[in-house]
């Protein structure tokens, strides 16, 4: 078992207990496979759940639904290599649509990309430079590689404090 945060916690203290994560497969209303995981997040659970579908012959569904979740860039690349359709939201999806979230200037979400010079343009029309590269790899294996970018133009800026929270340049 593995300790999670268990939905119903009956002291409301928040303690973790033992527990064991349940990913279920369903078509048509039928439950088509199921599998078990020492792992407390959905995102993590997503492939080894798949590749039970594999490992017992199981028919590979064509589209798979499932909620934010499992939204990683993991998932949806192995659904890519396995040529089936994701229908899974990524793990901002509900926040980005607040109007909190769109007034947030420092987000990245929130700038304007040039992809021609691979610059982000900022809230105050300065940019942010490509820096460099680093890769991070998941408890599954999977390796991505981060892209970093910095403005250089921070200083006096009116959107310093909120963009750079405190720091003296912007990076992303």
């Amino acid at each position: 078992a593995t300790f999670m945060r268990m939905k119903e916690d009956h002291m409301k203290n928040g303690q973790l207990k033992p527990g064991y994560n349940l990913q279920v497969g369903t078509e048509d209303q039928f439950i088509t496979g199921f599998s078990i995981h020492q792992k407390a997040g959905d995102t993590t659970c997503f492939i080894p759940h798949f590749e039970m579908f594999e490992k017992y012959n199981r028919v590979k569904p064509k589209n798979v639904v499932a909620d934010s979740g499992y939204g990683s860039e993991e998932n949806y690349a192995f659904c890519e290599e396995k040529n089936m359709k994701a229908y899974v939201k990524y793990n901002t999806f509900e926040k980005e649509q607040t109007k909190a979230w769109t007034k947030q200037i420092g987000r990245v979400e929130n700038m304007s990309y040039d992809e021609e010079l691979d610059e982000w343009i900022c809230a105050n029309e300065k940019r942010l430079i490509f820096s460099h590269e680093s890769k991070q790899q998941t408890s599954n294996g999977y390796t991505s590689i981060k892209r970093t970018y910095r403005c250089t133009e921070c200083l006096g800026c009116p959107f310093q404090e909120t963009c750079a929270k405190g720091k003296e340049t912007k990076s992303i």
